[in-house]
């Protein structure tokens, strides 16, 4: 996806890379839970075009909350 690395499940694409990004795709419910913590915000790969992935900042998620 993307020209970069991708993870899938039968076919399912539920993770990857987009530049130095981490992304991963999740249910509604998940998404909205994951979204309120530090370092993740919606994947927007084109200004204006949101992608249904979750954008983990990987500095926030190494540093201990």
């Amino acid at each position: 996806m993307f020209g970069n690395i991708s993870a899938f499940v039968n076919g399912n694409m539920f993770a990857g890379l987009f530049g130095n990004d981490l992304f991963v795709r999740l249910s509604d419910e998940s998404r909205k839970e994951l979204l309120e913590e530090k370092g993740a915000s919606l994947l927007e790969p084109m200004k204006g075009k949101p992608h249904e992935g979750i954008r983990l900042d990987p500095e926030s998620l190494a540093k201990p909350t």
